[in-house]
């Protein structure tokens, strides 16, 4: 979803920074979220490289795709990669309405 809220985001903070590819039109919200981290055992590849499956699985399943990048070693040795998935996780289910995705219900 398109928001100044959410293009906000893309300011560098600190060594975290975020790329948005964000769609031209505002789509309703989805009942649902898909959080994908790429492959590459934490070394190689980015979510560049899956992004033309992405956007099938998006088309196809009608929900937004928020793709992770983080961290590769050896720059930055474990546990940098996963905690920063960690923390994107956690970031998704606290913003899920700036990715145009209904809060999650308890």
């Amino acid at each position: 979803q398109d928001s100044e809220e959410l293009n906000s985001f893309m300011k560098s903070e600190g060594s975290i920074g975020l790329d948005l590819r964000l769609k031209n039109k505002r789509a309703p919200l989805s009942r649902y979220l898909i959080i994908h981290f790429h492959g590459g055992g934490f070394v190689a590849q980015t979510s560049k490289s899956h992004e033309p499956y992405l956007k099938s699985w998006a088309h196809e399943l009608d929900a937004p795709i928020l793709s992770i990048d983080y961290s590769l070693a050896p720059a930055a040795p474990f546990p940098r990669a996963l905690e920063e998935c960690f923390y994107a996780y956690c970031w998704a289910i606290k913003n899920c309405h700036l990715l145009g995705t209904e809060p999650m219900q308890t």
